[in-house]
């Protein structure tokens, strides 16, 4: 029996318009130390005036 490990593409296939870089995401299974988390920390740190933030 093939047990499937996620089924986020399924669940947010609808959502094109609104979540097409989050489903970029679901698809690498990158939730963490990845990319997409460099990214909002940068974005972040930024955006609250300091030199670091970190995403858990």
């Amino acid at each position: 029996v093939k047990v499937r490990y996620s089924y986020l593409p399924q669940q947010f296939s609808d959502c094109d318009d609104l979540w097409s870089e989050l489903k970029d995401f679901v698809k690498t299974g990158d939730f963490t130390l990845g990319a997409p988390l460099k990214k909002f920390e940068d974005s972040f740190s930024k955006l609250m005036e300091v030199k670091y933030a970190l995403g858990v």
